[in-house]
């Protein structure tokens, strides 16, 4: 943030110097969404903020601004609205890619991992397995009667007993593991490092904690 505002700060000295028919609201465009991509939206608006006061300095040519005060505040307004609204746009932009790619990984029901993810870390576990010769086990977990559930309260209540479940999973296990919903009532595990006595005592654990 503080360099964004730096660069603005120099950006507006520049263009207070040089002829005010030259307009550099591009390259005040350009100084916000670095800041907002980097620091977020509220840097970005400071930065906005930043960009259209150094903008509506810069338009006086470094002399007393123009007798038509009124359109050059407007014109300045405007400035600082475009640039406020392209740093919200922004910022919504990157809040909808992120959470994009965090669902392309993510079951939106449970909160824990698809299928996608858990392919991609038992692909990375079998690497890491065969460079160190270390075991690691993978557990299936079914959840009874889960239709059942859907039949008798809802699917809302079985969605939330899903949400529940992964959580419990996730809390149940270490950060180098790794729980995935891999559709329906079906769930995995895998457990990095661990052989079969590891892999059974950790269930075990986990289907008391469970109960």
């Amino acid at each position: 943030t503080v360099a964004g505002l730096l660069a603005v700060v120099v950006l507006g000295a520049f263009d207070y110097a040089v002829d005010a028919r030259f307009s550099f609201l591009l390259l005040y465009l350009g100084s916000l969404l670095i800041v907002a991509d980097r620091a977020g939206r509220r840097a970005g608006a400071l930065v906005a903020v930043a960009g259209a006061t150094a903008w509506s300095l810069g338009q006086t040519g470094g002399a007393a601004p123009p007798p038509a005060m009124l359109f050059h505040a407007w014109n300045s307004l405007t400035v600082l609205v475009l640039l406020l609204v392209i740093n919200y746009l922004f910022a919504r932009w990157r809040d909808a890619v992120a959470q994009e790619y965090a669902h392309s990984w993510t079951d939106p029901v449970s909160g824990v991992g698809n299928t996608r993810y858990f392919l991609r870390m038992v692909e990375s576990e079998i690497g890491r397995a065969r460079r160190h010769g270390r075991p690691f086990a993978i557990a299936h977990i079914d959840v009874d009667q889960l239709q059942g559930v859907n039949d008798r309260v809802g699917r809302m209540a079985g969605d939330t007993l899903l949400g529940l479940l992964g959580r419990t999973l996730g809390r149940g296990i270490r950060q180098s593991d790794a729980v995935a919903r891999l559709g329906g009532d079906e769930f995995a595990l895998l457990l990095s490092e661990t052989d079969a006595e590891g892999a059974e005592a950790a269930v075990r654990r986990l289907l008391t904690t469970l109960a």
